[in-house]
């Protein structure tokens, strides 16, 4: 079965396309749900496709991950998500152009197994990284990091000091940057 959650411009082509295939009781439109049960279908689920061409912060990806949920993504050149899958072994990638791609690598994951296990323990050992917690620990260590070099005399980051200002005849204030 298949299970689609959220809306999107395509939902009434894809309602056609299941209807012409003669499979529209093995496809749910769910629409939109709230948090707990999007949760419990990741839970629930197989894996999770993602088929958009372009993902920046897929946050459907890190909720997989943390659900143990392996993902299958479009692996097209403005998908950030494709990269990420592959580097840390969290799922697979299929050709964005070709519907037998995603059919092929969806049939692997539930033929093999023991690569469905490996992705299973790969998005477990990986769900701590991406924490809340880890990652607001993760910027904090860059700010801090980026303020003690900014303010090392020497520094290449003594660019990003402030504008200090300074008085013109006119007695209009005017920005210039310190030395």
């Amino acid at each position: 079965s298949l299970t689609v959650v959220g809306r999107g411009p395509l939902e009434g082509s894809l309602r056609r396309l299941a209807a012409e295939l003669g499979i529209e009781e093995h496809v749910r439109f769910m629409g939109f749900l709230p948090e707990k049960l999007v949760i419990r279908h990741l839970q629930e689920a197989t894996a999770t496709i993602i088929p958009s061409y372009a993902e920046t912060q897929s946050l459907v990806l890190l909720e997989s991950i943390a659900c143990g949920t392996p993902v299958l993504c479009a692996d097209a050149p403005a998908n950030a998500a494709s990269p990420f899958v592959r580097s840390h072994g969290c799922g697979d990638t299929y050709r964005f152009d070709d519907p037998d791609s995603l059919a092929e690598a969806f049939l692997l994951l539930v033929k093999n197994r023991k690569r469905y296990r490996e992705l299973r323990g790969n998005c477990l050992d990986i769900r701590d990284r991406f924490s809340l917690e880890s990652v607001t620990d993760q910027w904090l260590d860059l700010c801090r990091a980026l303020r003690a070099e900014k303010c090392q005399p020497g520094s290449g980051a003594a660019g990003l000091r402030p504008p200090a200002r300074r008085a013109t005849t006119s007695g209009i204030s005017s920005r210039t940057w310190r030395p």
